[in-house]
C-alpha cells in the first residue's frame, strides 16, 4: 500500500472515529449514569464547539465533493451523447496511448493536480477543461448549499419560510421540500452548463435529449409542490376562479414560463459572439430556465444576459472572447449569478 493510500484510510477512519463512534460512545456513558432530578443547562466545551463546526465542514464537503465528481460525469455527457457514444457503460481510456485510467487518478480536481496535467502512463497533456468543469460543478453544488439549501431556500421567492435555518435544522430535521428544490434548481444548472459544452464543441444534441429535458422539468413541476413557487395567478393579469387544482395552476405557470422563455432563445439566437458559432443549444437553455424558474425570472435573466452579450461584442476582442464563450456560457454564468439575488430582485423589480 502506498502512503498516499495509507494516509487517506488514517484520516478516513480518524474522522470516522471523532464524528460518530466517540458521540456514541459519550451516548451510551450518559444512559448508564444516573439522572438528576434538576437539569442545568450547561455551556459547550470548546471540544463540544468544534466537534460541531467539524460536522457542519464535513457535511459542507459531501455535497460539494458530489458537485466535483457530477462536473466530472457532465464532461462525458457533453463529449459522448451528440456523437452516440455510450456514457455509463465503458471505462475511462487515455484519448491518446488508450492505456485504461485507475480509480487513483479517475478522482475529480485531486487527481488532475496530482498528476500535473498529464497522462501517468505517456506523459500527454489533459485538456484543463476537465478540471475547470469539475470545479464548476463544486461551485453549482457548494454555492447553492451556502444559500439556498442551509437557508432554507430564502433565495426563492414565494417560498415557505422556516422559524430556524443551517444544517442541523434543514437537513437533520429534515425539510425535504427545501432539499427537494435545492437538488432540483442544482439539476437546472447542470443542464444549462452540459448545453453550454456542446456548445463549445460544436455539437448538437440529440433530438430525443431536446425533448427529454422538458418533459422531465414539466413533470417535476407539476408532481411535486415548491418546486415552481410562482402561481401563474401571479404570472398574469387573467383572473382565474379560486378552486383552480394546484397541478393545473403549475403546469399553466410552467407553460407560461417555458413558452417565454422559448421565444427569447429564439429572438437571442441573432447575438453571437462570434461566426459561425452553432446557438442550437441558446433556445433549449432558456425554455428550461422558464419551466423551472417562472417567466419573472427568465425574462430579469434575459435582460442581464443580453446586456452582457452586447458589451462582451462592443468592448471584447478576439482574446477576450475566447473560443469557450458562447451564448449559452454567458447565459449560464448570468442564470448562476442571478440566482442567489432572485428574490430580492423580484421584489425591487415587482416582477
Amino acid at each position: 500500500m502506498s502512503l498516499t493510500k495509507a494516509l487517506i484510510i488514517a484520516a478516513l477512519i480518524a474522522t470516522g472515529v471523532y464524528l460518530i463512534a466517540m458521540p456514541i460512545v459519550e451516548m451510551f456513558l450518559e444512559s448508564t449514569q444516573e439522572r438528576p432530578s434538576n437539569f442545568r443547562v450547561k455551556e459547550l466545551t470548546a471540544w463540544e464547539h468544534l466537534r460541531i463546526r467539524s460536522s457542519k465542514l464535513v457535511v459542507f464537503t459531501i455535497f460539494a465533493a458530489f458537485g466535483a465528481s457530477f462536473g466530472s460525469f457532465l464532461n462525458v455527457v457533453a463529449a459522448s451523447l451528440p456523437r452516440g457514444e455510450p456514457i455509463a457503460l465503458r471505462s475511462s481510456a487515455c484519448p491518446k496511448c488508450g492505456t485504461a485510467i485507475r480509480r487513483i487518478d479517475n478522482l475529480p480536481i485531486y487527481s488532475y493536480l496530482r498528476l500535473g496535467g498529464k497522462c501517468r502512463a505517456c506523459g500527454s497533456p489533459i485538456p484543463a477543461r476537465y478540471l475547470i468543469v469539475e470545479l464548476v460543478g463544486l461551485t453549482i453544488f457548494a454555492s447553492l448549499f451556502l444559500y439556498e439549501l442551509v437557508t432554507g431556500a430564502a433565495n426563492v421567492p414565494g417560498f415557505r419560510q422556516y422559524l430556524f435555518s443551517g444544517i442541523t435544522w434543514i437537513l437533520l430535521y429534515t425539510k425535504w421540500d427545501a432539499v427537494g428544490i435545492y437538488f432540483f434548481h442544482c439539476m437546472i444548472f447542470c443542464f444549462l452548463l452540459t448545453l453550454a459544452l456542446m456548445e463549445q464543441d460544436r455539437l448538437r444534441s440529440p433530438i430525443w435529449f431536446k425533448v427529454a429535458l422538458p418533459v422531465m422539468i414539466a413533470g417535476i413541476v407539476i408532481g411535486f409542490p415548491y418546486m415552481l413557487t410562482v402561481s401563474i395567478g401571479d404570472q398574469t393579469p387573467l383572473t382565474l376562479p379560486p378552486s383552480l387544482p394546484g397541478w393545473l395552476d403549475r403546469a399553466l405557470a410552467c407553460g407560461v414560463g417555458g413558452l417565454l422563455g422559448w421565444a427569447l432563445g429564439h429572438i437571442g439566437r441573432s447575438l453571437r459572439l462570434r461566426n459561425r458559432q452553432s446557438s442550437d443549444s441558446l433556445t433549449l437553455c432558456f425554455l428550461l430556465l422558464g419551466m423551472a424558474l417562472g417567466w419573472q425570472a427568465v425574462l430579469t435573466i434575459a435582460v442581464f444576459w443580453c446586456v452582457a452579450m452586447i458589451v462582451a461584442r462592443l468592448f471584447g476582442g478576439r482574446r477576450v472572447r475566447a473560443m469557450w464563450l458562447t451564448a449559452s456560457t454567458m447565459l449560464f454564468g448570468i442564470a448562476m449569478l442571478h440566482h442567489p439575488a432572485w428574490k430580492w430582485i423580484a421584489s425591487h423589480l415587482s416582477i
